[in-house]
């Protein structure tokens, strides 16, 4: 299998322009999506650990990623809102689609020079799917 990521340049993000992710889809099936700016998820969404205010940001960049069915959304302008979301939806064949949804910020929450343990999320690029 191949892995295809597509990484929306921080230009892009100012400017909630996801005409690559667009454009990209058209000739290939996209795994990932690297983006700073973070995804507007419906609050119903949002597991109850997380915050629902660190998950109302670009519904141009949620809208890209569910329209396109990719699996996986890599994000992490909001540092205190780090975690995951998946979001199940139906596809118009019928079956069902699944886009995860993970703020990997590493920064702590206040800045400053200390880090929080990477974000790791297993993806098999066979069955194009994430694996928890």
């Amino acid at each position: 299998g191949r892995l295809c990521i597509v990484g929306v340049s921080w230009k892009s993000c100012a400017s909630n322009d996801f005409s690559r992710i667009h454009q990209a889809s058209k000739a290939r099936h996209i795994d990932v999506v690297v983006a700073h700016i973070h995804a507007n998820l419906p609050k119903e969404s949002i597991p109850t650990p997380l915050d629902p205010r660190a998950w109302q940001g670009s519904e141009d960049l949620t809208r890209a990623v569910l329209e396109h069915h990719i699996p996986l959304c890599c994000f992490g302008h909001i540092h205190w809102g780090r975690g995951g979301v998946p979001i199940q939806q139906q596809r118009r064949n019928g079956g069902l689609s699944h886009s995860h949804f993970i703020n990997a910020s590493s920064q702590t929450p206040g800045g400053g020079s200390q880090v929080t343990a990477p974000a790791v999320v297993d993806y098999n690029f066979v069955t194009k799917q994430v694996e928890r």
